[in-house]
């Protein structure tokens, strides 16, 4: 569409990601399940692994999907999965029924992001291009932002957390229907790569550093995701309830990251913005090992998620530039590194069930966050 954008059909693409964001939902799910089963960390762990894995290896399939049928139809594919997973723990809540749940959330999840983007081109372009695209960061992040919340509410007002399932089945059913019953011009195949031809280009010393640093984001944000709310319990002796509430200062200081890396790019180059973030996270990291008090521990856990909010755009951002005339391929290589929130998080249980201190944990998401910093460094020997 151009020069002109159609609020009908810009709507249900901005809403469906809205759907993108459920996935931060496995967060503050490890502490309620963990707590409910008694699970161990490195068990608890395997939770968000089952999400993300899928990003390793499914986005081929869903791509040639997507360049068969159509970004429009994977998309709404996608929230049937979602909404399909959200109403399973509601009806069945026991550990399978939570793997299954969360293994068609992830698997929607990476249909949404296949498809979704494209979709957003083919509604908007032009200078609201970048307006639309700053505006999915900021609804993702509302969307995990109110995660800790519904489960708070369910939890208060229904007696179960697992409420909260239905409550996102609803909302995820809404947004199909709401893509269903919209046409969108040009959503047709989308020109992705192929899985094997992009995965060649890890044979670029480069591109596989900035591949593993992709792994380290992704592994960073959702393992922080889940580490909060434990620290809050040991540290503060806060229930369930009131410590996943805490995730959503994490939350909201990672959204307002988005709009301040915003900023900081008109002044700094990518890699200056590339190292500040990376900074700001290891120093709040490295604080929280000793952190006791709970505005303590909430503030530097603030600090991380406002330096982790643009790291993995930035990231892409160098590794597009390193092969532009390998976009598309790219692309396809920094979804796939999104598996680290598969890795990073179980890494982290493993680590804090044979030392026994939640804290140890924290180690694995600094040796993460040394690997970004040293990348931010080694990334400007090639542009």
């Amino acid at each position: 569409m151009k020069g002109k954008v159609s609020l009908w059909a810009l709507f249900p693409v901005l809403f469906s990601f809205y759907i993108v964001g459920f996935c931060d939902i496995v967060g503050i799910s490890v502490s309620y399940i963990q707590s409910d089963f008694q699970l161990g960390n490195t068990m608890a762990g395997l939770f968000p692994a089952v999400v993300f894995i899928g990003f390793l290896f499914l986005p081929a399939p869903v791509i040639a999907l997507a360049n068969k049928i159509g970004c429009r139809k994977v998309a709404l594919y996608g929230m049937g999965l979602t909404v399909l997973g959200m109403f399973i723990p509601f009806g069945m809540y026991s550990l399978l029924g939570c793997f299954i749940a969360f293994a068609l959330l992830g698997v929607g999840n990476i249909a949404l992001q296949v498809a979704l983007n494209p979709l957003l081109f083919c509604v908007v372009s032009g200078n609201t291009l970048s307006v639309a695209l700053t505006s999915t960061q900021l609804i993702k992040g509302v969307s995990a932002f109110c995660g800790p919340f519904v489960a708070a509410f369910a939890m208060s007002f229904w007696g179960n957390w697992y409420y909260v399932f239905p409550v996102f089945a609803v909302i995820a059913l809404m947004a199909a229907l709401c893509l269903s019953f919209t046409s969108v011009k040009g959503a047709g195949g989308y020109a992705y790569a192929a899985s094997a031809e992009s995965f060649a280009l890890l044979k670029d010393n480069h591109v596989l550093l900035l591949f593993l640093a992709a792994v380290c984001a992704a592994g960073i944000d959702v393992g922080m995701n889940i580490c909060i709310p434990k620290l809050m319990m040991v540290h503060c002796g806060h229930t369930v309830q009131d410590a996943t509430l805490s995730s959503s200062v994490y939350f909201a200081f990672r959204t307002l990251g988005v709009f301040t890396g915003t900023m900081l790019l008109i002044s700094f180059s990518e890699l200056k913005n590339f190292r500040i973030h990376v900074l700001i996270m290891l120093v709040a990291a490295l604080g929280l090992l000793f952190a006791e008090g709970e505005y303590c521990i909430l503030t530097l856990a603030g600090m991380v998620g406002f330096g982790c909010s643009s790291i993995f755009a930035i990231i892409c951002s160098i590794a597009l530039r390193v092969c532009p005339d390998k976009a598309n391929n790219v692309s396809v290589i920094m979804m796939a590194g999104m598996c680290g929130g598969a890795f990073v998080p179980l890494l982290m249980g493993v680590v804090a069930d044979c030392t026994e201190s939640q804290t140890a944990g924290l180690l694995i998401l600094i040796v993460c966050m040394l690997y970004l910093l040293y990348c931010s460094f080694k990334a400007a020997g090639r542009k």
